[in-house]
C-alpha cells in the first residue's frame, strides 16, 4: 500500500498525508497489546534510547517475542521504532536550529554524526542538510505516535 501511495503522490506533502492515513488505519479498531503500548510509551519518554533488552525485561517477554508483537501490531521491530523516535526528535532539534549536525546527533542520541545522517536519510529520504534547505516543502506536522 505504501509503494502504491508513493507512486500516486504528487509531492512530499501528499505522500506524508497518505502514509499517515494508511498507518492510522492500521491501528484503528485494534487494541495494542499492553506490552507494545508500554514499550512504545517508554521509548517516547526516553527519546528512543532504551535498549530492546531492557524493554523486554520490563514487559516480561523475551526480546524475540516483543519484536514479534511489534511486527504484528506496529509493522516494524522495536529497534526500528526507536530509530523513528530518535529521528523525530532530531527533526524537532533541526527546526530549532540547534547548532552543528554533530552536536545535534549527540543530543538526539546517535552514536555519531555519520550514524545520524545515515538513519535520517534512510527514514526521511534526504540528508538533514537537504531537509533544512527544503523545509517548507516537507510535511510540517509532528509525528502522531
Amino acid at each position: 500500500a505504501l509503494e502504491a501511495a508513493a507512486g500516486r503522490a504528487a509531492d512530499a506533502d501528499a505522500l506524508a498525508e497518505e502514509t499517515d492515513r494508511l498507518l492510522l488505519a492500521r491501528f484503528s479498531g485494534r487494541a495494542l497489546p499492553g506490552a507494545v503500548r508500554g514499550a512504545m510509551q517508554r521509548l517516547r519518554e526516553s527519546s528512543g534510547m532504551l535498549p530492546v533488552g531492557e524493554l523486554a525485561a520490563e514487559s516480561g517477554y523475551s526480546q524475540r517475542h516483543l519484536n514479534r508483537l511489534f511486527g504484528e501490531t506496529v509493522g516494524m521491530n522495536v529497534k526500528t521504532f526507536a530509530r523513528l523516535v530518535r529521528v523525530n526528535g532530531a527533526i524537532r532539534l533541526l527546526r530549532q536550529g540547534s547548532g552543528s549536525l554533530a552536536a545535534l546527533a549527540q543530543e538526539a542520541g546517535f552514536y555519531d554524526q555519520s550514524h545520524f545522517i545515515h538513519d535520517f536519510s534512510h527514514i526521511c529520504g534526504v540528508a538533514p542538510g537537504a531537509y533544512l534547505q527544503n523545509l517548507s516543502a516537507f510535511y510540517n506536522e509532528i509525528f502522531k505516535f
